[in-house]
């Protein structure tokens, strides 16, 4: 099992839906954004290249503001941030077995914590 810890608070998915509606070039820059933070943590914190994972994602949230399917939604960020780092080759079927959520609040602390584990 590996753990990356993603420091912050991740862009949920009324964010994303806001600033395409704003504009689509906005919205996109937030996807890339968020993705590119996303890769560097793994870059920075994993050293391997998993062929079929699991993963369990653990949600540390400042607050109860925001719903769990927002918040979670962020997986697609992260699970595409592990592409871009080359620590999976793709987020498909073939290579994600399953995954997870928790969640807890750190008012201090916020962000997510990755386990990985190879299938």
């Amino acid at each position: 099992m590996d753990k990356i810890v993603i420091n912050g608070k991740l862009a949920g998915l009324n964010e994303y839906i806001s600033a395409i509606n704003d504009n689509r070039y906005i919205g996109n820059k937030l996807k890339q954004d968020v993705t590119t933070m996303c890769a560097l943590a793994f870059r920075a914190q994993c050293r391997k290249k998993f062929e079929k994972i699991s993963v369990i994602f653990k949600w540390f949230e400042p607050d109860k503001r925001r719903d769990k399917d927002n918040i979670a939604s962020a997986k697609k960020f992260i699970f595409d941030g592990m592409q871009k780092a080359g620590v999976i080759d793709n987020d498909n079927w073939a290579h994600i077995k399953g995954f997870s959520d928790e969640f807890y609040i750190d008012k201090l602390n916020p962000r997510v914590e990755v386990l990985v584990y190879e299938e």
